[in-house]
């Protein structure tokens, strides 16, 4: 399966939790604080899985996904598939939701 450099870096930098979230930019100092717009705590798996924001985007990445890992999953077993389709599929997520990582 091909793959691009804009899919090697999105998934490089959620494995590394260096993606352009709250948390991280609050550490290292881009932002003040670390909440997600919605109040939360900005970190990749809220961002990703979790934010009220995004329930009808996350409820199609849960179905897509519910073949493929088993439920209940998070970004941390998300991550640790061995299925390059798995990461596909995440990775199809973020480019649709038009998220910055």
């Amino acid at each position: 399966m091909e793959t691009n450099r804009g899919f090697i870096r999105c998934i490089s930098r959620i494995r590394c939790q260096h993606a352009l979230f709250p948390k991280h930019e609050s550490r290292i100092g881009l932002r003040e604080n670390d909440s997600c717009g919605c109040g939360e705590m900005g970190d990749i798996e809220h961002h990703i899985l979790g934010c009220l924001n995004h329930t009808i985007n996350v409820k199609t990445l849960y179905e897509n996904l519910n073949n493929m890992i088993e439920y209940p999953f998070n970004i941390e077993t998300i991550m640790s598939s061995s299925n390059v389709i798995v990461y596909k599929i995440l990775y199809n997520f973020i480019i649709e939701r038009k998220t910055r990582i």
